[in-house]
């Protein structure tokens, strides 16, 4: 995950260059333990649905979460 943080911040530099990152593990039982990888934080939901929109234009995996620091 935390490998994965740096090619995407080093190709979408523009758009989450100065975020932060948390990676959550995530058991989804039968298939298995995934590492999330979750970048922000952003002032709200809109924020954060527009920043999505353009990640995936340019073909890049995002979807919308809450981001918990701590």
């Amino acid at each position: 995950a935390e490998r994965g943080w740096s090619q995407i911040k080093r190709a979408h530099r523009g758009l989450i260059g100065n975020f932060t990152h948390v990676v959550t593990r995530v058991n989804l039982g039968k298939k298995g333990v995934y590492y999330r990888l979750i970048v922000g934080p952003l002032p709200n939901a809109s924020a954060a649905k527009n920043v999505c929109r353009k990640l995936k234009r340019r073909r890049q995996f995002c979807e919308p979460s809450k981001m918990t620091i701590g």
